[in-house]
């Protein structure tokens, strides 16, 4: 027994060494074939770069072979795999490179670079419906792509279309159409070489003519009508040298006109013509032709590619952009609707969001034509053209960047300011350099802008606003100009009681601006200004830059009125413009001699006068009661409340129809009525100098006794008496004074509330 465990015990240990063996021999194959990956990264790592090298200079077969041999090194590398296929794709092997797109997913199943080039290798084997399930799975896996998506998918819907227009025209073809065979005939005679240019004219010609629906413009590019037309050394020499001679000129107009009659809604077509390489670099000089005839047919093909957006996205991706530009803007030298016609390509063009990248990448290069633009002549150019024009800059300065790189520009600085039409480009550069306000200024440009308010229509006049409230902020001369040449401030005044917001704060802040000239605020005291800009201030309908710039306005009147009770008026009538009740008396303004508010006028005037002279039903004593009431509940439900410090008959005033409305004004303010400039009543708070007739308070400050005691003498008011109850007062709840008291024929008369009064004694 004890020799069978010790065999036992012996064979155990001897399994342990083994497995250590087997175990030690595992790590070290394990490190072994780490360090080999790692070795092996490095290899392909370098040939990936050797085959992209390859791929770039367009030698896709040593690319292939350059990623073939990376994966030898590492067979799970998934960006060898999809380089490869597109490397297959450019060489035209779509089968295989399927099959690498396949492997690529084994490594990583999402792997959106691998569909990509599936949907293309489908697209190119017109698998159409695999090809958008490739794409679809791209936005799958990440939602972000979706506008990259977008444009896939629409490159498949094309190719498909464009398919089944050949299948069509083949059709139609084989089935004898004549004008089928015509244009097969056509391109046959159009490919014999050496002829006379005025043969390819006359075919050309005649050939346009023949392109009248899709079946003819899809049977000139399945026939290489393209290609033929491109590729004839006559017509390519014509071309060339338009301008020359006129035969020349005549095969280069024939052309363009076929390119119109071909590109017309048929987008296949138009990516051919786009894409090809001397006619993607031929179009923008052709534009900027001296004959009159190839600039207008160049033209009219351009403005037909970019009626839509496959259109559009080929100018961007395939055109010299620059040399566009500069064509474009040289239309306005014309006096006809082709300047017109011009700007509106680019105004088609500028609104693009490709186009304004491309424009903030090259603005240094831009700036010169536009700069150019803004020197000329308005008298010479076409007006409507150059005012379109002028409106594209104003659209593109709208970005921070393209902002600031046109105001350092010196040079168009100087052009901004000797055009004034340039006022919307003006408006946004000028705050940017202090030098170009002071050069503005200088040379008139508050003059030529206050001109601008008199005549022009809304967007001018928001640039001139702008431009004059920049210009009045930073320089004092400025403020005097704009005093001097509108002297009433008819102008700023009128602006003030725009529905455009952005030309009130700007005019609220160009008359705070104004208000800093000595004297010129009290002038200003005696016109309109004050109850506008006390509105203007209060209102919850205006954005907060107009509040803000109304409300500064104001404070300038204030501190720079030298009278103090003047300065507390408007201080006093800004808090009681913002208290708006059905209630309580509107305020109309300031009225500096004599010194009062002007307040809403009512006819039947106050109580305290009505009392002695006429005999009130009981109905309307309740009714006096009543709304007195809902206006003193209105305050304390403010946040924070307010407490009315001078409750009394003769600041509850009676309209047309005896219905209550209530006055705040100081303690002791006598209302009297006198005659305005126009002869019409105006009701004014003529002011004491006693407290003011309100007090915001703050619940917090509250410490009721109960049961407080009213004082017997003189009318109790909440700032002279009190509250007698001890229950809190919530902020926005339902609150009647405990008493109130008016005074009339000598009698006293008291309510009680919640049934703790006594009933009215009323005669």
């Amino acid at each position: 027994m004890a020799d069978d465990q010790e065999k036992d015990l012996q064979k155990f240990l001897k399994n342990v060494d083994e497995i250590k063996a087997f175990l030690a021999s595992v790590e070290k194959d394990a490190k072994e074939r780490a360090k080999r990956r790692r070795e092996n990264q490095v290899l392909a790592d370098a040939l990936k770069e050797e085959g992209n090298e390859a791929f770039v200079k367009g030698d896709y077969e040593t690319a292939v072979l350059r990623y073939s041999q990376g994966l030898e090194k590492l067979k799970d590398m998934k960006v060898l795999y999809t380089n490869r296929a597109q490397a297959y794709i450019k060489l035209g092997d779509y089968q295989k490179a399927l099959v690498d797109c396949d492997w690529a997913l084994k490594c990583d199943e999402k792997c959106t670079k691998a569909y990509f080039h599936m949907g293309k290798a489908h697209l190119a084997l017109k698998n159409y419906s695999a090809s958008r399930e490739c794409y679809q799975k791209i936005l799958e896996i990440n939602p972000k792509l979706q506008t990259q998506v977008k444009e896939y998918l629409n490159q498949v819907d094309l190719r498909e279309k464009a398919d089944l227009q050949e299948k069509e025209a083949h059709e139609l073809l084989d089935s004898g159409k004549n004008t089928a065979v015509t244009t097969k005939n056509l391109l046959e005679s159009l490919s014999k070489p050496d002829q006379m240019p005025l043969f390819y004219a006359g075919g050309i010609e005649i050939l346009t003519e023949m392109m009248k629906d899709c079946t003819e413009r899809t049977l000139f590019r399945t026939h290489g009508g393209f290609r033929i037309i491109s590729d004839n050394g006559v017509i390519r020499r014509c071309i060339s040298m338009t301008g020359k001679d006129v035969v020349e000129e005549t095969v280069c107009v024939s052309v363009l006109k076929l390119w119109q009659a071909v590109c017309s809604e048929n987008e296949e077509n138009q990516r051919l013509l786009v894409m090809h390489p001397d006619w993607s670099r031929l179009l923008p000089s052709l534009l900027a032709s001296r004959v009159l005839a190839v600039q207008q047919q160049s033209l009219a093909l351009l403005v037909q590619l970019a009626q839509t957006e496959n259109g559009r996205s080929l100018v961007f991706s395939h055109l010299d952009l620059m040399r566009l530009l500069e064509a474009l803007l040289s239309f306005l030298e014309f006096l006809d609707k082709k300047a017109n016609t011009a700007m509106g390509l680019l105004t088609d063009l500028a609104v693009d969001e490709r186009f304004q990248v491309w424009f903030q990448a090259n603005l240094p290069g831009a700036l010169p034509a536009l700069t150019g633009v803004l020197k000329k002549d308005p008298k010479a150019t076409n007006l409507s053209a150059l005012c379109q024009c002028i409106a594209i800059m104003g659209n593109l300065s709208a970005v921070p960047a393209a902002r600031k790189h046109m105001a350092a520009c010196e040079d168009f600085g100087d052009a901004c300011l000797g055009f004034l039409r340039a006022a919307g480009v003006l408006s946004r550069t000028l705050s940017s350099s202090l030098n170009i306000i002071k050069e503005a200024v200088r040379t008139g440009v508050v003059k030529k802008m206050v001109k601008f308010l008199k005549t022009g229509g809304q967007t001018a006049s928001r640039y001139a606003i702008k431009i004059l409230a920049i210009c009045t902020n930073s320089y004092h001369e400025a403020r005097e100009e704009v005093i001097r040449l509108d002297k009433k401030f008819s102008i700023l005044m009128k602006l003030l009681s725009s529905e455009d917001e952005v030309l009130v704060g700007n005019a609220a802040l160009c008359l705070g601006n104004c208000m800093e000239v000595p004297s010129v605020a009290s002038s200003l005291l005696k016109t309109d200004l004050v109850p506008v800009l006390l509105k203007l201030a209060a209102s919850d309908s205006q954005k907060s830059a107009v509040q803000l710039n109304a409300g500064i306005a104001l404070g300038k009147l204030c501190t720079a009125e030298p009278s103090s009770n003047v300065n507390c008026l408007i201080e006093e009538a800004t808090k009681m413009e913002k208290i708006k009740f059905q209630h309580i008396v509107s305020i109309s303004g300031v009225c500096k001699q004599p010194l009062g508010i002007a307040i809403e006028f009512m006819a039947n005037g106050s109580l305290e006068k009505m009392l002695p002279t006429h005999r009130l039903c009981w109905q309307l004593r309740f009714c006096v009661i009543h709304e007195t009431s809902l206006a003193m509940n209105f305050l304390h439900s403010n946040e924070p409340s307010l407490l009315h410090l001078d409750l009394k008959p003769g600041n509850i005033l009676l309209d047309n129809n005896m219905h209550v409305k209530k006055v705040l004004v100081k303690a002791g303010a006598r209302l009297d009525v006198q005659d305005g400039v126009d002869g019409t009543p105006i009701q004014l708070a003529l002011q004491s100098q006693n407290r003011a007739p309100w007090h915001w308070l703050f619940w917090e400050e509250l410490n009721w006794e109960p049961r407080q005691k009213f004082r017997q003498t003189g009318v109790p008011s909440l700032g002279r008496g009190g509250v007698g109850r001890s229950e809190r007062w919530p902020p926005g709840g339902s609150f009647l004074p405990a008493y109130l008291t008016l005074r009339g024929n000598r009698k006293l008369a008291s309510w009680g509330m919640e049934g703790r009064g006594e009933v009215p004694l009323w005669p």
